[in-house]
């Protein structure tokens, strides 16, 4: 398969603490000018400096060999079939190199714009694409998500693909290349599924899943911790080290979108409607909830916003 592999210098190393990190420029790494996909098949690995993306983020498969991964002063090690996300704001290098080979698909959520559906509420998107890129917590990596070899060659099949299609610049490839990202995605998430661990961030993907699918239907701090499977202070412990909020205000922020797509979406039904089908059963707290985290009444949103 006609893919490129890019050989990274092995003198390349450079010790940046205490230094600004080195700022990786989108034209470096998306090779269709104003199309926010690029892979970097990334062979004979050699050490690599603290660096940052330019607003972008990196999804990495490490296909051979191992290494020292650090990112925000954590370090541990990676080794074949392990599979992460970083997003554009964490700074991060490799180090203690022994035959590393890494791919890298690099893309910008808020350029792509993609349709993401009902995805974003399985316990997969929620721990791969939220909670395990943001996590600043000593012992993330000890149950990180890893690949079976199965898994890990039709992953890597569709990065090549994505890949060949970003570099074939023939009419059309833009729209198949997209096609294949989301493809991709999809064969990540599945892959999650299949190796499922029942662990902290696991409960904690199910429960975000649950308050943003369904979190009209969650009315107390007991059921939330029902379906986390936790005590109320753990819950609220590790939901905090996850998301930076409280589960309570989460669920209410989550309401908030809710209506905000309702009051788009549904101009027929009525504020007050709107309030109840998204998990407000007062009125008034309703508006002043969704005025203070969108700066507007629900019926000002709904003149902006609406068609």
């Amino acid at each position: 398969m006609n893919y490129l592999i890019h050989v990274m210098n092995r003198t390349a190393k450079i010790d940046y603490r205490g230094w600004p990190p080195l700022m990786m420029e989108r034209d470096y790494v998306f090779p269709d000018e104003g199309f926010p996909l690029g892979v970097r098949i990334i062979g004979d690995q050699g050490p690599y400096c603290h660096h940052v993306h330019d607003n972008y983020s990196e999804l990495v498969l490490v296909g051979a060999g191992t290494a020292i991964h650090e990112i925000d002063h954590l370090r541990y090690r990676i080794k074949a079939g392990d599979l992460f996300l970083i997003q554009g704001d964490r700074v991060h290098s490799y180090d203690d190199i022994d035959g590393l080979v890494l791919y890298n698909v690099l893309f910008d959520p808020s350029k792509l714009k993609l349709p993401w559906y009902d995805l974003v509420d399985s316990a997969a998107y929620q721990v791969l694409f939220r909670i395990d890129p943001a996590s600043n917590a000593a012992d993330r990596f000890e149950n990180r998500f890893h690949l079976s070899a199965q898994d890990f060659r039709l992953i890597e099949e569709r990065i090549k693909r994505l890949d060949e299609l970003l570099w074939r610049r023939d009419d059309g490839h833009r729209f198949a290349a997209v096609g294949a990202f989301v493809e991709l995605i999809h064969c990540i998430v599945e892959a999650y599924n299949r190796a499922f661990v029942d662990n902290v961030p696991h409960r904690l993907g199910v429960l975000a899943g649950r308050l943003g699918k369904h979190g009209g239907e969650v009315r107390s701090v007991g059921e939330m911790c029902r379906i986390a499977g936790m005590s109320q202070p753990t819950l609220f412990r590790q939901f905090k080290r996850a998301f930076g909020d409280s589960p309570l205000n989460y669920l209410l922020r989550q309401r908030v979108e809710r209506a905000a797509e309702l009051l788009v979406g549904h101009p027929e039904w009525s504020v007050a409607e709107i309030g109840v089908r998204s998990g407000f059963s007062d009125g008034a707290y309703f508006s002043r909830q969704f005025h203070r985290l969108k700066g507007c009444s629900p019926l000002q949103y709904r003149r902006r916003y609406g068609s």
